[in-house]
């Protein structure tokens, strides 16, 4: 080698990149992969919230304002005979004897469950209803027994077009959730149960309603049954008859004694038939000729059969029906707890389902009071049995 040779620099060649091996390409894709999921359910999510917000602004909202309306004696009478001049009146003779009106009156009030002191402020110069003697809200629990983990939605069937409209309850239901025993309870509340409404004289429970809407009823329910609302739920009756067209109609058995009242004037067979929401309705509602124990069974039947269809229907389907009766419907149940009962609907598919009414049987017996047809009970005894079914 010559010396000029000698002093060239010595030419490097690149240096190359070893080759990848199949467990760095794997962990490459499998990345791509996770941002890519990661991705879509950011978006699904968004997607969802946006969409279960959409469909939660549908409902009307209302909380329930605590404080119980004051009305002065004319409004009140007015009020009661919007409520109840279309019905006839009993004949004079067989209203109760006043001394036992008031013995009555006395009883009812000495029964009574007192109410929170936060919720018991009632309004100047109206009549207080506070019971001398107040007994518990619930039966006492047996030493060792675990406290149910109840919640009681009540749902009110409203008899007029209009949620916001003055109106009698119709129907009265509480649902009860039993979360500890897994168990759902319907109860019915009769209309035409003579009770104490706070701040306002006694009357019929419906009453209650149409005098200071959801939060008078809710007070009225929790003086005389101790029973606390937790959320309540109002819905017309358009709403309902939509419901169960959207559902295609229900399957309902129907008995002879049904049949003119749904049907009138066509020929039908006992037996199963399947409902519009129009007939539905009819089924429901009808009374001519028999007692508010026959209408609230079959309402209860009603509900019941709808409850069971929903929780069986399809992700589009529940859509299509929220869609409709959403508008229809007013409540306090807030985002959260439509969120939380969304999340529920795979459990509740599982618990056991009862209906029942109040008064309970041997609890109550027919009166006559101002000429109208009510019914009495015994307070404390429907309250024990209340507490003791939704176990």
């Amino acid at each position: 080698m010559t010396q000029q040779e000698a002093k060239l620099p010595e030419e490097k060649l690149p240096e190359g990149k070893p080759p990848k091996t199949r467990k760095q390409k794997i962990k490459k894709i499998a990345l791509i992969v996770l941002l890519v999921l990661v991705y879509l359910i950011c978006t699904l999510l968004l997607i969802g919230v946006a969409l279960f917000h959409r469909y939660y602004s549908l409902l009307d909202y209302q909380s329930v304002d605590t404080s119980i309306p004051k009305l002065t004696e004319e409004e009140i009478s007015s009020v009661l005979s919007e409520l109840y001049g279309d019905e006839p009146l009993q004949p004079e003779e067989s209203e109760m004897e006043e001394d036992s009106r008031q013995a009555l009156d006395t009883s009812m009030e000495q029964a009574l469950v007192s109410t929170p002191a936060e919720e018991s402020e009632e309004p100047e110069d109206l009549p207080s209803e506070e019971p001398s003697q107040a007994p518990s809200k619930a039966p006492e629990q047996e030493p060792g027994e675990e406290e149910p983990e109840l919640s009681h939605v009540l749902v009110i069937g409203m008899d007029v077009s209009g949620i916001n409209t003055r109106a009698r309850s119709d129907t009265m239901i509480v649902v009860t959730i039993n979360e500890t025993t897994g168990k759902i309870v319907l109860t019915s509340l009769l209309r035409d149960l003579y009770v104490s409404i706070p701040a306002y004289p006694n009357n019929r429970l419906n009453a209650a309603f149409a005098l200071g809407n959801v939060a008078l009823l809710e007070k009225t329910i929790y003086a005389n049954f101790g029973i606390a609302i937790d959320r309540y739920i109002a819905i017309d009756f358009n709403a309902f008859t939509e419901i169960i067209d959207i559902l295609g109609g229900i399957e309902l058995t129907l008995t002879e004694e049904d049949l003119p009242h749904v049907f009138p004037g066509e020929a039908k067979e006992p037996g199963v038939h399947t409902l519009s929401g129009e007939l539905a309705l009819r089924y429901a509602r009808w009374r001519r000729g028999a007692s508010d124990f026959e209408r609230t069974e079959r309402q209860r039947t009603v509900m019941t059969t709808v409850i069971n269809r929903m929780l069986g229907m399809s992700f589009s389907e529940l859509l299509a029906v929220m869609e409709t009766i959403l508008p229809q419907v007013r409540t306090d149940l807030t985002e959260g707890d439509c969120l939380s009962i969304l999340f529920s609907v795979g459990s509740l598919r599982h618990y056991a389902m009862q209906t029942q009414r109040i008064p309970f049987p041997g609890t109550w017996e027919y009166a006559t009071v101002d000429r109208k047809s009510v019914l009495t009970l015994d307070l404390e005894e429907n309250r024990r049995q209340f507490f003791e079914s939704v176990k």
